[in-house]
């Protein structure tokens, strides 16, 4: 799978080098400036990376600024500043529409998994979780146009491993961990990061905690407590 992404993406950029050569040498004329041209290549990158992780406001909102572009250069139907800010609107509603119906595969088997402390599930809001359980195994985490705090602090394992899965889609969340807990990572961000604050306090025995996942237009920060 990932030599066929490599080989895709390879064809791609060949391919938007070529159009631009041709347009350059005057072999073929798309009639878009150069400058346009280029953002239109790099909003279609995009829009492909997004729908094959299923990100659908990263497919419906450059398709919104692609259609703007071409509004510019007269290409399709010259939009009115209103009409611009509706069709942002549309794009944006879609996107809601497609994420509620259509939701992301997982990078992961979350079937496999006993939740023992319960799911996090934030969509436009704020929530705050205190982990106090006695045996935890693992939990799910989501995050969508809000912010999230989950506390770890509290938490006692039941074994010498764990696992916590994250989704953050145009979010926050912050994880307050304890500092003897080795964090490894497996979040695959999208115009994304995931970083740390203070450093870890490891030893032998610090149990191993799977953070899995995926970050989109969002931030997931490790807070070691």
């Amino acid at each position: 799978m990932k030599l066929a992404k490599r080989i895709f993406w390879g064809f791609f950029f060949l391919a938007a080098a070529a159009l631009i050569a041709l347009q350059t040498f005057n072999v073929f004329n798309t009639g878009l400036p150069f400058g346009t041209l280029a953002g239109v290549l790099l909003l279609a990158a995009l829009i492909v990376t997004c729908a094959l992780r299923f990100f659908w406001f990263g497919v419906f909102m450059p398709a919104a600024v692609i259609l703007v572009l071409l509004s510019h250069e007269g290409i399709v139907a010259n939009f009115t500043g209103e009409q611009t800010g509706m069709l942002f609107a549309i794009a944006a509603l879609v996107s809601i529409a497609f994420h509620i119906m259509f939701k992301t595969p997982r990078l992961w088997d979350k079937s496999s998994l006993t939740i023992t402390a319960g799911d996090i599930d934030t969509n436009f809001g704020s929530a705050v979780k205190h982990y106090n359980e006695s045996a935890f195994e693992n939990t799910n985490i989501e995050c969508n146009f809000g912010s999230v705090k989950a506390h770890f602090d509290q938490t006692k394992l039941k074994g010498k491993s764990a696992t916590i899965l994250v989704e953050c889609n145009f979010g926050g969340i912050e994880l307050f961990i304890p500092k003897n807990w080795h964090i490894q990572q497996k979040v695959e961000n999208s115009f994304g990061a995931t970083k740390e604050q203070n450093k870890p306090s490891l030893t032998e025995s610090s149990p191993n905690i799977t953070l899995a996942g995926e970050c989109n237009f969002g931030s997931i920060t490790i807070i070691y407590v």
